[in-house]
């Protein structure tokens, strides 16, 4: 009998040893609240991280397209002008529905759209359209060359081409590109640097006014722009109803 009892000890205290040992302590039983959170978080920031650093080069590619695009528009601008001595009307460059359109062809096979705001370029004539041109848009990372040649801190693009007879003028401080963006309608106002935007000294008797856009006589700094028509009225004549004027700096 006692043989009977010291096995049955034994065993009972085998078993009670056994289930200790697989029985799991709460902290090794899984991943707590607190910890689970700071796993998403660290995977969260990865994730931006990852974002950002990829942003960047394709940014740089979307600029990339745009200056080939405008490159591509001041060649088939010159080429048109050449064949019927005015540059192509401004409807064509002026909704969405002209992307990818084929009405500039063969000078252009497809006429390309900003890739950032899926939207035309802006595009600025003289009054008559056959005088010079300029087209603008927005980069992501202004060119450092234009900006420092054409750079003014005014007007609303940082980037753009234009006639040979003229030049842009570009505000590289102008924010990057957002899709909702829109191009300012034909005839609205200049988005080439008004003469006018910056405190200056009280114009002279006269030259200083200009037409900045259709129905807009706008005086001037004539010791820093050259602007062609100039005016000494404040209504520049009258003729600002129908025409624009041109201004180069000096």
């Amino acid at each position: 009998m006692n043989l009977i009892r010291d096995k049955t000890f034994v065993f009972n205290y085998n078993s009670t040893i056994m289930l200790q040992l697989n029985k799991k302590s709460p902290s090794s039983s899984g991943l707590t609240m607190i910890e689970l959170l700071v796993v998403l978080a660290i995977i969260g920031v990865l994730i931006l991280i990852f974002f950002m650093a990829l942003g960047s080069p394709i940014n740089r590619a979307k600029d990339a397209r745009s200056k080939k695009h405008l490159f591509d528009l001041k060649v088939a601008f010159e080429e048109y002008y050449n064949d019927n001595y005015c540059y192509p009307p401004a409807e064509w460059f002026d909704t969405t529905d002209d992307c990818e359109s084929e009405q500039f062809s063969p000078y252009i096979n497809r006429i390309k759209c900003d890739p950032k705001t899926n939207l035309p370029y802006f595009i600025e004539y003289d009054a008559t359209g056959c005088e010079w041109f300029k087209v603008y848009t927005n980069l992501y990372y202004p060119d450092e060359e234009l900006c420092n040649r054409y750079g003014t801190g005014l007007g609303d693009f940082n980037y753009g081409v234009s006639a040979t007879n003229t030049q842009v003028a570009v505000n590289c401080a102008v924010a990057s590109p957002s899709p909702s963006a829109s191009p300012s309608p034909p005839g609205s106002a200049s988005p080439s640097p008004s003469p006018s935007a910056s405190p200056s000294p009280s114009p002279s008797p006269e030259g200083d006014y200009y037409c900045q856009a259709i129905g807009n006589c706008t005086w001037y700094n004539a010791t820093t722009w050259t602007c062609t028509p100039n005016y000494t009225t404040t209504n520049c004549n009258g003729e600002c109803a129908w025409r624009t004027s041109a201004c180069i700096l000096d």
